[in-house]
């Protein structure tokens, strides 16, 4: 229903939604006006992310083995701040 919830949690999804932007959508749709999203999911950008970008580039075997989806998704943070706004979050 439209407007039910004053907080939507997403913990570790946005990255592995086919359309996060869709989902982002979806999640305003039923968001309370004035309402928080409060998300959760990995970003690279730095050293320490080095391990998670080898681990994308071998997700193709995982894939193929039926482990993970073949549009698992990175983001770095103006590609997530971009997606919340194309969503229509401010």
């Amino acid at each position: 229903k439209n407007n039910s919830f004053d907080k939507v949690i997403c913990i570790n999804g946005l990255h592995v939604f086919r359309n996060p932007v869709l989902a982002l959508k979806e999640i305003k749709r039923v968001l309370k006006k004035g309402g928080y999203v409060i998300s959760a999911t990995f970003c690279y950008g730095d050293v320490r992310a080095m391990g998670f970008k080898i681990f994308l580039l071998l997700s193709g075997w995982f894939w193929i083995s039926g482990g993970i989806p073949p549009y698992l998704r990175q983001f770095d943070i103006c590609s997530l701040l971009s997606i919340f706004q194309q969503a229509g979050f401010k």
